[in-house]
């Protein structure tokens, strides 16, 4: 510090550290590029997963922190950044933060939690103990993975979806082989099952240069085909969400397999036309 950062500093013997001989006004924090000054405010717009949880407050407050300690190491422009930079995520789901840092401390400390859970299609809220092990983000929707006593299964629920959420004495120990990583890995999202299932998607002209240009899961493989068409092979273990996802392309996509999964999206145009035509 003395030699390289010219840091006034001296060796105290008798409380065996150092300290300032003179006072310094700006006291260089880190040695950081400008690359890594404009990822770092990337990163810091980069929070809309997670506005209403826990996280946001702090990770704000350390990003500004650390860009403060910064300013007058280099000449950047905040205001351009902040006009050339930007995130605009439409499927952003605030949270509850009470049920948010509750489960998180849950999981922490291996305590189990009933709550009310209104699912998909359902009517009403049904009561649900679990025994939470995992949070996770997907999709700006976050989830908590647990096992759910009275199924005895491990289960995904949305936060969005809790209500009267409480605290059991009760606790537990997570299993040694769990893992989120292994549980969602056949997953288009959140959705997996216990068998693999090859998909196979074909994609015109217009969407496979749509498509080509990101990655949609760790398992795809691309095949080119006349008329620049292609064919995108996925391995998954649920069909659930992928089925949404191909629908969501309109014409420009159509399953080729498996069969099972063909026949599912006939049946959902078929319905999609007669409710149009009822109209």
């Amino acid at each position: 510090m003395q030699n390289r950062e010219k840091i006034p500093i001296a060796y105290d013997f008798s409380r065996h550290g150092y300290y300032l001989t003179e006072k310094m006004l700006d006291f260089p924090l880190l040695q950081i590029s400008e690359g890594e000054i404009v990822s770092l405010f990337v990163a810091q717009r980069a929070m809309a997963q997670y506005r209403g949880t826990p996280f946001e407050q702090p990770l704000r407050v350390a990003c500004e922190k650390l860009m403060e300690g910064l300013k007058g190491e280099f000449s950047v422009a905040w205001g351009d950044l902040d006009a050339a930079i930007s995130f605009r995520n439409i499927e952003t789901n605030p949270v509850d933060i009470n049920v948010f840092t509750d489960l998180n401390f849950a999981i922490q400390h291996s305590r189990e939690v009933t709550f009310d859970y209104c699912k998909l299609g359902a009517k009403g809220y049904e009561n649900r103990q679990i025994r939470p092990y995992h949070l996770t983000c997907v999709n700006y929707q976050w989830y908590i993975i647990g096992h759910d006593t009275l199924r005895n299964e491990v289960r995904r629920f949305v936060l969005g979806r809790m209500q009267s959420l409480r605290m059991l004495e009760a606790k537990f120990t997570r299993p040694k082989n769990f893992s989120a990583d292994k549980l969602l890995r056949g997953s288009f999202g959140v959705f997996s099952g216990d068998k693999p299932i090859e998909i196979r998607i074909w994609f015109d002209a217009f969407a496979a240069r749509l498509v080509r240009e990101r990655t949609w899961h760790p398992s795809q493989e691309i095949r080119q085909l006349a008329n620049d068409e292609i064919e995108l092979k996925l391995t998954l273990t649920s069909t659930v969400e992928i089925s949404r996802w191909i629908l969501s392309w309109g014409p420009s996509a159509k399953a080729l397999a498996p069969n099972e999964l063909v026949k599912e999206m006939a049946q959902k145009l078929k319905d999609t036309v007669v409710r149009y035509s009822a109209a």
